[in-house]
């Protein structure tokens, strides 16, 4: 039922936008910024829509879940593989009809696989290690150094450096 405001504009909302809303975020995946601009308001007047009109926000919820759980079923095919059967017609002669069935695979993607097990585990599948970091760090100034005595350090340094590296 659309009630009416009782002060400012009276409102574009009308009752068919629930269901074109709908459709709307689930063949565009549409955000609440791409649905304002599609009904001429503002993203602020489709959050309150959403308030006050029970059906649209429904509606706009619906259309997201589903554009959603296909996206993401695409994503899982895609990542863990996927077996399906291809049916072809061919015409020979301009009489006879061949169907030909074929079984086809799409290997397993190792990207897809990794990218859903960050986003669905991310404490053991996320790439950022959290390091915490104790104790002081502390610089020596070496502007007293002269030329000669800091490009002797340099090598020392790098000399350390490639031993610690070439280390099992």
């Amino acid at each position: 039922m659309e009630q009416k405001s009782k002060r400012g504009a009276p409102t574009k909302y009308k009752p068919e936008y629930a269901e074109e809303a709908r459709k709307f975020c689930l063949l565009e995946g549409a955000t609440d910024e791409e649905l304002a601009t599609s009904f001429g308001v503002s993203a602020k007047t489709i959050d309150n829509w959403k308030i006050k009109y029970p059906d649209f926000l429904r509606s706009v919820q619906e259309g997201k879940k589903i554009a959603d759980a296909n996206v993401a079923e695409g994503f899982y095919k895609r990542a863990v593989g996927i077996e399906f059967t291809e049916v072809t017609r061919e015409l020979i002669a301009n009489e006879l009809t061949v169907t030909k069935e074929v079984t086809k695979l799409i290997p397993p993607d190792p990207g897809a696989a990794l990218n859903w097990l960050k986003n669905r585990q991310p404490a053991k599948w996320r790439d950022k290690v959290e390091v915490a970091h104790s104790g002081k760090i502390e610089t020596n100034d070496l502007s007293h150094l002269s030329d000669e005595q800091l490009n002797l350090l340099l090598s020392e340094l790098q000399t350390k450096v490639n031993r610690d590296t070439n280390q099992p």
